[in-house]
């Protein structure tokens, strides 16, 4: 008789033991499919992959790809769910709720002798289920227009919400950083095209 049954026939259950070991194999088998999308696994590739849980596109988290050490969110749409609880990468957190992304702002990093600088650009996300903001580095292959249009529509957020984003030690990018913005994503040779193809003024002559 082994462990298993001695277990059962101390509980006085009448339970055999092929029955007790189906019911262990059900239950190992029995994990949500959020719960199997939330956590990295072992794609066809041998990489590491989720799939979003807004476009259900797969996302791969392999550095080489990203060149992030902690893939959060989708490269197609920016959504991210909320899998850290302390710090980017714990996955620590129970909430599991969906992130949406609100809006961009700069990574402030402090500097030995330079004091506080401001840095990269980082995605604000805001948790749907539990309210909490987080925010997350731009990856290598994320959608860079769809970056630039996230920080259009956060031109508009609400009053409400950038008192929160405030309280929290968040500050949104707003319009007047749009250069700063365009050439973190884009690069400055995408400015110089652009301004050459906007026509030149005419030059009124001066009169005599």
């Amino acid at each position: 008789m082994n462990r298993h049954q001695n277990r059962m026939r101390r509980m006085g259950s009448t339970i055999d033991a092929p029955e007790f070991e189906k019911i262990k194999r059900n239950h190992k088998r029995k994990r949500s499919r959020d719960e199997i999308d939330s956590h990295p696994k072992s794609s066809k590739h041998g990489e590491d992959s989720f799939r979003c849980i807004h476009c259900k596109q797969p996302v791969s988290t392999g550095r080489e790809a990203s060149g992030v050490n902690n893939r959060n969110h989708c490269p197609y749409c920016l959504t991210s769910r909320h899998v850290d609880l302390n710090k980017p990468g714990d996955r620590r957190s129970d909430c599991r709720s969906k992130m949406t992304a609100i809006g961009v702002t700069l990574k402030r990093t402090c500097k030995k002798y330079n004091g506080a600088r401001q840095g990269e650009l980082m995605v604000i996300h805001r948790c749907a289920g539990c309210g909490k903001f987080s925010i997350n580095r731009i990856a290598g292959d994320d959608n860079a227009q769809l970056i630039f249009e996230l920080f259009e529509e956060s031109a508009h957020l609400a009053p409400a919400i950038l008192a929160q984003l405030a309280e929290a030690g968040i500050h949104p990018l707003r319009p007047g950083d749009f250069t700063l913005v365009f050439t973190q994503l884009f690069g400055w040779k995408a400015v110089i095209d652009n301004l050459e193809q906007i026509p030149s003024l005419p030059i009124l002559a001066e009169k005599e």
